[in-house]
């Protein structure tokens, strides 16, 4: 895969706006590095004239929304770099085009340039900062560096290029990502009958999105895969228990309130029942209100407490379970998104290595989702 680099285009000192963007991207237009031009494509903008077009669109946006020039960033700039001799300049491009296409969801005005004067092909990508309705500027969020590698990682898997790992010093004391390693091998050879097998049900896309989930939680092995994947069943059963427990009090709750409220307004029929010798003509009359009467005092004694709690008690109460549940169940949706990821990657590595194990999963697929 690529190795990448986000960076933020800022004003120069000494000077404009137009002059900043003009000399970024006219360096990456450059038709000694890009064979006259060749390895040039763009996206909502002509390569020639992107820079007066992005400082126009800026201007507009200064105008309608915001007219500070501090610390602005005038655009951005993707650095993506490819293994010597892997690759064609215009497979790079493409590449280049197809990462920042969708790294910038298709809101944001760009250019790629492929540069073939060096050892090493690589791509200079610059993209507006304004969006290309004029609204809205790119949000350089944390992380947005990883982001941008996760998609770049992703389009080169699709395009068979191998890794190029953006080490650190402690990184490269470590022992290779062995799991990753060998999947890729596996899926360069072609061969084998786990690969056939997985061939038929799966695509690349879908193997390049396992490679990147198991290196952003930083499985090393086959072993740690089964392990992560117990423990997220086991988050998603203790969230999922914790739900129903949460349910069922509100459901309580419930119930209670309206015992409470039922008995208060049939309590002077009921004693009127009563004092009637139990009336079978005064009970036909009032059947409704008595049986509500009955209803409650039995939820009452099912609660085996001489006090029986107040109905704000019970609001009150009611509203702090629902606020926990609240939170548990966003905690569930995320516990359950990540064991079926899990789990995906899992059956995907057993395929493709031709292994065959067991897993916690199998057991917690029929498992049943609690009602919100």
């Amino acid at each position: 895969m690529a190795a990448t680099r986000l960076i933020a285009l800022h004003i120069g000192k000494g000077k404009t706006a137009a002059r900043s963007i003009k000399e970024r991207i006219e360096y990456t237009l450059n038709p000694d590095k890009t064979e006259e031009g060749r390895y040039v494509t763009a996206y909502e903008c002509d390569p020639e004239l992107a820079w007066r077009e992005f400082t126009i669109a800026r201007e507009m946006y200064q105008m309608e929304y915001d007219n500070s020039e501090k610390n602005d960033i005038i655009g951005y700039h993707i650095r993506q770099s490819f293994k010597p001799g892997e690759i064609t300049p215009e497979e790079a491009n493409q590449v280049g085009y197809e990462t920042v296409m969708r790294f910038t969801k298709g809101k944001h005005a760009f250019t790629v340039s492929t540069h073939v004067d060096k050892a090493h092909i690589h791509n200079h990508i610059i993209f507006n900062a304004v969006s290309l309705n004029g609204d809205k500027k790119f949000r350089n969020f944390w992380k947005s560096g990883m982001a941008l590698r996760r998609v770049s990682d992703l389009v080169c898997m699709e395009h068979h290029l191998s890794i190029i790992p953006e080490k650190t010093q402690s990184q490269k004391k470590e022992r290779p990502f062995s799991l990753m390693v060998d999947i890729e091998r596996k899926m360069r050879e072609g061969k084998g009958e786990g690969y056939r097998i997985w061939a038929k049900k799966f695509n690349l896309k879908q193997m390049a999105e396992v490679l990147c989930f198991l290196d952003e939680n930083e499985v090393k092995s086959f072993e740690d895969l089964l392990k992560m994947e117990k423990e997220d069943a086991g988050r998603f059963h203790e969230l999922s228990d914790r739900l129903k427990e949460q349910e069922a009090e509100l459901k309580w709750i419930g119930q209670m309130k309206k015992s409470i409220i039922d008995y208060s307004n049939t309590r002077n029929i009921y004693e009127s029942y009563k004092q009637s010798g139990w009336s079978q003509t005064f009970f036909e009359a009032h059947r409704a209100e008595i049986l509500l009467h009955k209803a409650a005092k039995k939820t009452f004694d099912e609660y085996g407490k001489k006090k029986i709690p107040t109905v704000k008690s019970l609001t009150e109460r009611y509203e702090e379970v629902l606020s926990e549940k609240r939170k548990t169940y966003a905690s569930y949706k995320v516990a359950r998104e990540k064991m079926k990821l899990t789990s995906i990657a899992r059956r995907n590595v057993e395929t493709i290595l031709n292994l065959d194990t067991g897993s916690v999963f199998e057991k917690t697929r029929s498992h049943r989702s609690p009602e919100r």
